[in-house]
Parts: C-alpha cells; structure tokens; sequence
C-alpha cells in the first residue's frame, strides 16, 4: 500500500488544492468521489464505513476483537496478535504521515482518507488492540486544518449497479 495526500486521494492537483499559504481549498467533497480509485469504484464515504463498524460489531467472534477481524493476519509487529481478518478487509498496519512531514505508526494502524461532505474528511482508523469504541481502537476521526499536509492510505469501493 501507499500513503496518499487529500489532494491525490480525490483526483486533484496540490495547484488546484492548495494556496500559496497551503491552506486547503478542497477540504469537503461531495460523496461519490472516485479519485484516484480506478473506473467503478470510489472513495469511501463516512456512512459507509459507519455501516461497515456496524457490521462488524455485530457479527464478530466473542472470543476474538473486532478490530482483529478487519486487520490482516501478517506485519502487524507490534503484537503477537496479528489480525484473524474474517471478514476479509485485510487491513494492514500503514501508518500515516502528519502535517508536520514524520511518518507514525507504521506497523501498528492504519488510517483511510474517507469523504463526508462536509469542510473537512475524516479518517477511518483500525488500530492494533482490542475493539472497543469508547477506547478508539476502530473509529471515524474528524481532522484538523492541517490534514491536508498529511497523507494516508486508500480502500476503494465498488460502486454499485444501477
């Protein structure tokens, strides 16, 4: 996988995104955005992965975590419990990089650029621990100003037929 800036992520240029103050002028898009997702798919939508998070809370094994059925079972180093991945998202542990340029938690999360529609994106973020929505394991983040100057990685969406 990769780490995408905003602009990239919704099929803009920094020209069209950013002002000589870098300040971000494609903060909020409209859902569906295809981007740099290829032809039938698109970026994720904020609903979207509520309705995923949904889902998996309510049909994940007891014996096992929600957020260990979403992560892929390798690269995960910083637990011997890598992911059991039965729902089959796979997700492996990116990273992503802040505003200020440093490259954090590599191995240990990953963070999805996900559109809502409104000023700002927001981050679906899967961590390595145990899942529990009130200690942020797996949750939607709204972002600062500054997102624009961070990157994160992508999960694209078939669209559906009409």
């Amino acid at each position: 996988g990769r780490l995408y800036p905003w602009y990239v992520a919704i099929g803009k240029t920094n020209e069209e995104c950013l002002d000589k103050y870098e300040h971000n002028l494609c903060g909020g898009q409209e859902a569906p955005v295809q981007g740099i997702c290829p032809d039938g798919w698109h970026l994720p939508d904020s609903l979207e992965f509520k309705e995923l998070v949904t889902y998996v809370t309510e049909n994940y094994n007891k014996d096992d975590s929600p957020s260990n059925g979403l992560r892929s079972p390798s690269d995960w180093l910083v637990t011997d419990n890598y992911g059991t991945d039965i729902f089959g998202f796979a997700a492996l542990p990116g990273g992503s990089k802040n505003s200020e340029g440093l490259y954090k938690g590599l191995n240990a999360y990953t963070k999805f650029w996900s559109i809502n529609g409104t000023l700002r994106p927001t981050s679906f973020i899967i961590t390595f621990s145990g899942w529990e929505l009130t200690n942020n394991n797996v949750f939607l983040n709204g972002l600062s100003e500054d997102f624009a100057k961070g990157m994160e990685s992508v999960r694209c969406i078939k669209d559906t037929s009409p």
